[in-house]
């Protein structure tokens, strides 16, 4: 291989998973951020809404 060890291959792929990881994990909490929001904005027009 062109001047690349295998150690900094794996340390690349580390890395590279490591970003990918916390990006999900972003991802994921404002996901469930909205999802509860959303929730809310329902939860509330349901109390609203006169009984019949």
């Amino acid at each position: 291989m062109a001047g690349i060890s295998l150690p900094q291959i794996i340390t690349v792929a580390a890395v590279v998973a490591i970003a990918f990881y916390f990006h999900k994990s972003k991802q994921r909490k404002r996901d469930a951020e909205a999802q509860a929001k959303q929730q809310l904005i329902d939860d509330q027009k349901k109390n609203q809404t006169p009984p019949e």
